[in-house]
């Protein structure tokens, strides 16, 4: 695929599939897998004391929003380890990031960045959930500790996942939105993690540059484990997007295939910062399709909207 702009969209599917276009530490190798017409980073063999990062050339603008989709494999053995992350980063090293193996997943120690984890080992010293399940969370600053993580930054805990160390390829797809600076996680189709904060100031020192890849690790246990980025879109406009639905069970959660069609909604600016839209500041109204979805471009990726159904 060629890049390309279309309904404010700058498509880069092309270049997150080239070889060449990034740089792998330890461990690990990227390969091209004509076969399937797909770029395969093997972040660890089925070895113990395995580490590898693997960064694409190009640094992500945070100002922006964007999307990346990508499958991961994360062996077949239960009693394996340790698990992957995808990460944005701006550590002094650079496209040499690389932190150490086994439960730090080779992640810890980048800073600053954001990272999202898929963990398959428990491990307490972490704070992994007591339950021991396998688990997808978000990462700040190279600690992998998921108590100071959300005391510190407000990251959600993480989100236990059925065992995923079970011989399949999953699905994961990270969205950035920049006008509201809220991360979503979706694991295989569901969303998973969700977390708002002023990444680019707060973490990022004002520079919304960032590289971006993935790390992963194993230690005393062990499973091969990859990915396979298919997807990297940067949105130079933002997309809002939503549902307007009837909650039959009056249990405040959206009942599955009662979306209601043809509802006017409106989208409206908030500008002073109360929480309430501004009648003065409309932006514009569409109508909900046939499922009851609704969306909207906008070219303001730095306001806050409030969607309103008339």
């Amino acid at each position: 695929d060629e890049d390309g702009v279309k309904n404010g969209i700058v498509e880069d599917d092309g270049g997150i599939s080239e070889v060449f276009n990034w740089f792998v530490n330890g461990n690990g190798e990227v390969k091209y897998l004509e076969d399937e017409k797909i770029l395969r980073i093997n972040l660890t063999q089925n070895d113990n004391g395995q580490v590898t990062s693997a960064w694409f050339y190009r640094k992500v603008n945070l100002s922006k929003s964007f999307e990346i989709r990508f499958k991961v494999y994360l062996g077949n053995d239960n009693g394996g380890a340790d698990g992957v992350t995808f990460v944005l980063q701006n550590d002094s090293s650079g496209f040499q990031a690389l932190g150490s193996n086994g439960g730090s997943l080779g992640y810890s120690g980048i800073s600053p960045s954001v990272a999202v984890e898929l963990d398959t080992y428990h491990s307490s010293w972490y704070n992994d959930p007591d339950s021991g399940m396998d688990h997808i969370a978000i990462l700040v600053n190279g600690s992998m500790n998921h108590t100071v993580n959300n005391q510190t930054y407000g990251t959600p805990y993480p989100a236990e996942l059925d065992n995923i160390e079970d011989g399949r390829e999953h699905d994961v797809w990270i969205f950035w939105f920049a006008n509201n600076n809220t991360l979503k996680v979706f694991f295989d189709g569901i969303e998973r993690l969700s977390w708002s904060y002023d990444v680019v100031n707060q973490i990022f020192g004002g520079n919304p540059e960032v590289f971006f890849g993935f790390t992963g690790a194993t230690g005393g246990y062990r499973n091969y484990q990859y990915v396979k980025p298919y997807k990297f879109v940067v949105f130079e406009q933002s997309c809002i997007r939503g549902r307007v639905f009837e909650d039959l069970g009056t249990l405040g959660v959206e009942d599955v295939d009662v979306g209601i069609p043809n509802v006017e909604v409106g989208l409206f600016k908030d500008l002073n910062g109360d929480g309430k839209p501004e009648p003065n500041e409309f932006v514009e109204t569409t109508t909900t399709n046939e499922s009851g979805y609704y969306e909207f471009v906008v070219s303001d990726v730095s306001a806050t909207y409030f969607v309103v159904v008339n």
